[in-house]
């Protein structure tokens, strides 16, 4: 009769709809601290959100800083106007002589 081979067979994977079997994997949860395996959610980027807090701090400590600069005030001050008498006299009407 012919021959007949016998080998143990291993679980592989074949491709996607070219197997017989699927697998699938179940957690049963039995108590806290006594399995293996927990659920732990990726750590956030906390260091973001405090960079974040820093740089609106210090803009508002700029924008206070800004504000609370006392500014350079221009000021106007009257002087008291110096008249040359040695210019000779100064018509009536009708003619205006600025010297300058």
């Amino acid at each position: 009769t012919g021959c007949a081979t016998t080998t143990t067979a291993a679980m592989t994977y074949v491709g996607t709809g070219r197997g017989d079997y699927h697998v699938t994997t179940t957690y049963t949860f039995v108590g806290n601290g006594q399995g293996n395996l927990a659920m732990v959610s990726r750590m956030r980027m906390q260091w973001l959100r405090i960079l974040g807090g820093i740089l609106a701090l210090a803009a508002v400590a700029a924008i206070v800083a800004f504000a609370a600069t006392p500014r350079d005030t221009s000021t106007t001050s009257l002087q008291k106007a110096s008249f040359d008498m040695t210019a000779g006299p100064v018509s009536e009407f009708g003619e205006c002589t600025f010297w300058g």
